[in-house]
Order: C-alpha cells, then structure tokens, then sequence
C-alpha cells in the first residue's frame, strides 16, 4: 500500500479482495486510485476555509458523492472539478463523454430485493421515463450484457456512482437501495438513478447563496466539503435557473450534527420545499431532457415561459404546471376567458 494513504475498507459485507475482484482491480491499480481519491478530497478541502487536509481528516470523510470507491473516471472528473476553473450541476458530458450512458439503460437485480422493493424501483424509472426520453431496459439477472448496465443491490446505504462508469457483465454498475430504508417512497429512488444519469447535488451551484444559506456551525468538518462551492469559477447549468424544488437538493437537516439545521433558504417560505422526495421538478427534467435528449425532436417548438419541445412528444411543449398550449397562457387564465365569452352570449 502507498505511503501515507488511508487503508480504505469496502462498505456491505464483502471483502477487499472481493471488491477488487468485482471492479476488476489489481492492488497496483488500487493503489493508484487511492492517490486520485485522495488527491481529489485534498482539492476540496483546500477550497473550504483552507482546511489542511490530514490523512485523519480525509480518512473521515465520506467516499466522495458516490457511497463506495469512485473508478479512476469519477476521481479525475472530481479533480477537474475541483480545481479553479468549473463546478457543475450535470456532468460535463463534452469533457467525460464515457459518462454519458447510451441509451436505453440496461439493468438488472441482484436478487435480494423485496417486492416491494421493486415496485418502488420500477415506478422511479418509469418516472425518469414519463418525463424524459431516457429510456431503461430490463435484462435478466442471468442474461450476458455486452455494453455497461446497472446492477440494483440492497446492501446498507443508499448509493450510486456519478455518471455512466464502463462495465463488463463481469463487473455492472452498482446502484444502491437499501430495503424499505431506500425504497419508502418514489423519490428516493429516483434521486439515486439521477446522480447515475450524471446529476450532481443542486445546492453546490455556484449562485446557490441567492436562495440557500448553509449553517456549517452545525455540519461536521468531514461532511462540510459536500455543501462547497467554489467562489472563483464559472458554473456550467446549461442555462438552467437554481431549483430549490429539485429532486437533487439536499433537505434542511442533511448530514447535520444532531438533526439541527443545515440548510436554511433565503425565502423562508421554500424552507420545506428543498429536499423533497416525491419526483422530478419541471427543472430536473428540462436538465435531464436537455442533457440526453436535444436532437431528439428535429424542429423546435416556440415555447414561451420557460417552456421546450417535449422529446416524447415533439408536436407539443412541455410546460411549467399551469400553462397551455406552446406555455403562453395559464389554463385559467383560459378557463376565465372562456367563461367571459359564454356569459357574454
């Protein structure tokens, strides 16, 4: 093992070399992702009130974003990121283009899901469906994949990696939920198949101090990297505006000491808007739809309000909630000129 580098441990039940065996690793290559791991959480340390970035502290630290080692991808994506330049809400897919998974999303079960389980998992992709033209396949568990593919697990935590990470059969891409613990509700589910299409965190935006405060007296050292944003940089949202409703934020009490407040929103009346869980905002699946799906539909549509060419229906738009066709007026703004008209004949 490299000097000076933290012994790092599988999370779940297997061993280390069981892991190596799964990720197709060799101790060497470990050890050089060890360098990249650490390399990256020095990065982000530095950035937050120039913390000296000790192996005890970094040894504390969570496993990055992704709840288990990062590949050699995610560490250098995660390197690039924090270095003084870009922080992003998606994945820079022009600059990691293996990230980008290819569509549709081949995935399979291990095996130690309830049923329940997998009616919740099956309703968030279906939902990821509903509302972008990201399109998933399920695959029989014994059945050979040739390209990458999830692999849905139930170990403890919920987890995913960050972006497509290339896979054999041998070796699919996990993806994290624990029973009932992360399969209570749809958006649970649905947040972690959102970081394994590539989203990031929605409160590490770089103008998230217009919307959100973050109280770091009551966030342990080791986790306080994950609320960091780096002042002098650029953020690439793909033109997108901050979404205190996005399915990506983190809640008022995340990874607090003691359940006290973490998060506080500027308007107070969105305090108990950041952080739900119960499906994609308008926002996430324009990000998602413009990310994947751009060339989908060969005319676009003239959307007013914030509104795009829906790419599973290119004849339409699709609207913020309440407006109508081509999102130019608001259905009751329809609705009373309709009665206007009636009540006048």
């Amino acid at each position: 093992m490299s000097a000076g580098i933290p012994m790092w441990v599988p999370k779940g039940h297997e061993s280390r070399q069981e892991w190596l065996a799964f990720h197709g690793m060799t101790e060497g290559m470990f050890d050089d992702l060890k360098m990249l791991v650490v390399e990256c959480k020095v990065l982000m340390l530095q950035h937050y009130n120039h913390i000296t970035a000790t192996n005890e502290i970094v040894n504390k630290m969570d496993t990055f974003l992704f709840g288990t080692m990062p590949t050699v991808a995610q560490a250098n994506a995660c390197i690039e990121m924090h270095r003084p330049r870009q922080k992003r809400k998606i994945v820079d897919f022009n600059n990691y283009p293996t990230l980008k998974w290819k569509l549709p999303i081949a995935y399979k079960y291990s095996g130690s899901q309830t049923l329940d389980d997998i009616v919740m998992i099956e309703a968030a992709i279906k939902h990821w469906e509903t509302e972008t033209c990201i399109r998933f396949k399920r695959v029989d568990p014994k059945a050979k994949v040739d390209d990458q593919h999830l692999l849905f697990t139930s170990q403890g935590g919920c987890w995913s990696y960050m972006g497509s990470v290339a896979k054999t059969d041998s070796y699919p891409q996990q993806i994290n939920l624990q029973t009932r613990g992360c399969t209570s509700w749809l958006g649970l589910p649905t947040h972690e198949i959102g970081h394994a299409i590539g989203f990031w965190h929605e409160h590490i935006r770089l103008d998230r101090d217009k919307y959100v405060t973050i109280n770091t007296r009551n966030i342990y050292v080791w986790n306080r990297v994950n609320f960091d944003v780096l002042e002098a940089v650029k953020v690439d949202n793909m033109d997108i505006q901050y979404d205190l409703g996005s399915i990506m934020h983190y809640g008022p009490n995340e990874l607090s000491i003691g359940g006290s407040q973490s998060l506080k929103t500027i308007n107070p009346l969105f305090q108990r808007t950041i952080g739900q869980r119960v499906g994609l905002s308008f926002i996430d699946s324009k990000l998602a739809n413009k990310a994947y799906c751009n060339d989908v539909c060969p005319t676009k549509l003239q959307c007013k309000n914030g509104g795009y060419t829906d790419p599973n229906s290119c004849a339409k738009c699709r609207c913020p909630e309440g407006l109508g066709e081509l999102c130019r007026h608001s259905r009751t703004s329809q609705w009373r000129l309709l009665a206007e008209q009636l009540r006048r004949h």
